[in-house]
């Protein structure tokens, strides 16, 4: 597998740098940050694009959703990372309405091995 490298992203989504310029990351570091940006990145944000994205607003955060249909849209956009070979676990739920916090949690064999994830989407 070609060693995944993308920009460092600090917990607030900003890359960042050290006292040598900006940080880059990669195989399970990088692996583990592009799930979590596909995840988070909203159907409609890109302006190049407006079909790319999760449905949040659309499918998801929606009265009476579809459990069975979200989470095939969570176990797709895991499965569109490079590296990722096969979705061992994923459960998710709507953690908090007052802050409007949704949880994923995931497991997937990979070309670097197992790995793990939580993601807590705060909308």
């Amino acid at each position: 597998m070609k060693r995944v490298t993308d920009f460092g992203l600090d917990p607030d989504g900003d890359m960042y740098a050290d006292d040598l310029g900006l940080v880059l990351t990669g195989d399970a570091p990088g692996v583990l940050q592009q799930t979590s940006l596909r995840l988070r990145f909203f159907k409609g944000e890109w302006f190049l694009d407006d079909e790319r994205g999760m449905p949040w607003w659309q499918r998801i955060l929606v009265k009476n959703p579809d459990v069975v249909e979200i989470e095939g849209y969570f176990r797709d956009a895991i499965l569109s990372v490079r590296g990722v070979r096969e979705l061992t676990y994923l459960a998710s739920s709507y953690t908090d309405a007052k802050n409007r916090e949704f949880r994923i949690d995931w497991r997937a064999s990979t070309d670097l091995g197992e790995l793990a994830s939580t993601e807590r989407i705060t909308l």
